[in-house]
């Protein structure tokens, strides 16, 4: 199955770089992105382990001389740590582009940082790590005072082992007068019942998660390079048809970050009912959020040092402090990101973005 995947890419690469000769301009970009994320303490609401490893993702792509049309093709490649042969199962990236003054689409095997970021109690470290693109599509609005992003993510197909699935979601943040913004993030998740085999005691699923909020921004603010701080609801909409009821749990969730040169501080407190109201049964399932959320009190400090950066790379470490009433969970993380590319499209590592 390997050897078919590369012989596939190879013919993508090939007919990609055949087109280039009628096309106006023909690019490529290699990017890795590495992690190293170890949890210690108290598990009562994540299990603590370590991911590691590094992604390879090499790309190639087509568009008009306009650069409103292109299409993309590429193999993101994943190596685990630990592992005895090192190279797990990768992924296809696969799309087409559309990109004008205000609109942008895409369509395909889309690698999800193309599109958007969300919080982690929104979408959960772990999935960023291990499944990086979306497939589906987007359309993204934007202007001057801010953007709106609406997405679909197919997360599953039928099978006799497994469960339709999909996400939609949307994300947007405002400008409403000078460094006051009104944001929100979002989605919907269905887990549908049927399988090709014989399942018994499963029901169709839906979660509604849905984040409002208002915040401030100041560039330059005292001795702070930035601070931002932001406020806002958190409300769960979660339903297992076999007993037909909504659980609505809802609570607030505040967050304060600041950046001084090469450091990065973030707080971020959630105070409400309790999140995900089916527990850990459901996490990688219909739950994709950070499974803190599922106690009543939460805080999360995040505390980054940038160790390195130019306009190909940045390598970044720290610690993440969870703590709830059970405990106190730590993280020590170090993250690396580069991109060689083309036309240098400057996708290289987001400001202290861990991957």
């Amino acid at each position: 199955m390997k050897k078919i995947s590369t012989y596939r890419l190879l013919l993508v690469i090939t007919c990609l770089y055949t087109l280039a000769g009628s096309a106006q301009t023909f690019d490529w970009n290699v990017s890795a992105r590495g992690f190293f994320d170890n949890s210690e303490g108290d598990d009562s609401y994540r299990a603590t382990m370590t991911h590691s490893g590094i992604r390879l993702l090499p790309e190639v792509s087509v568009s008009t001389d306009n650069k409103m049309h292109s299409i993309t093709a590429g193999y993101d490649a994943y190596v685990q740590f630990g592992d005895v042969k090192g190279y797990k199962d990768g992924s296809f990236v696969c799309y087409y582009g559309y990109q004008s003054p205000h609109l942008n689409f895409y369509f395909g095997s889309v690698p999800r940082r193309e599109i958007f970021d969300v919080p982690d109690y929104i979408l959960c470290d772990s999935i960023k790590y291990y499944r990086p693109n979306i497939l589906g599509f987007a359309f993204q609005y934007h202007n001057d005072e801010g953007e709106m992003n609406f997405f679909v993510d197919w997360t599953s197909v039928r099978t006799k082992e497994k469960r339709e699935q999909f996400m939609a979601g949307a994300t947007g943040k405002f400008l409403l007068v000078k460094h006051l913004q009104l944001g929100i993030d979002g989605y919907y998740y269905h887990y549908a019942l049927e399988t090709d085999g014989l399942e018994m005691g499963h029901h169709i699923h839906d979660n509604l998660v849905v984040h409002p909020y208002v915040g401030i921004s100041y560039n330059n603010f005292w001795f702070l390079d930035s601070l931002d701080v932001r406020g806002g609801v958190l409300a769960n909409f979660d339903r297992d048809r076999g007993d037909n009821k909504w659980h609505t749990p809802t609570g607030f969730v505040g967050e304060v970050s600041a950046k001084y040169k090469r450091m990065y501080l973030r707080e971020t407190i959630y105070t409400g009912g309790h999140q995900q109201q089916f527990g850990n049964q459901g996490f990688g399932e219909y739950y994709w959020g950070d499974t803190y959320v599922q106690t009543t009190m939460y805080s999360r400090t995040d505390l980054r040092y940038e160790i390195f950066r130019d306009k190909n790379i940045s390598v970044n470490t720290g610690i993440i402090l969870n703590a709830t009433h059970q405990g106190l969970n730590w993280h020590q993380m170090l993250t690396l990101n580069a991109c060689i590319n083309g036309k240098h499209r400057n996708k290289t590592a987001y400001d202290f973005d861990w991957y």
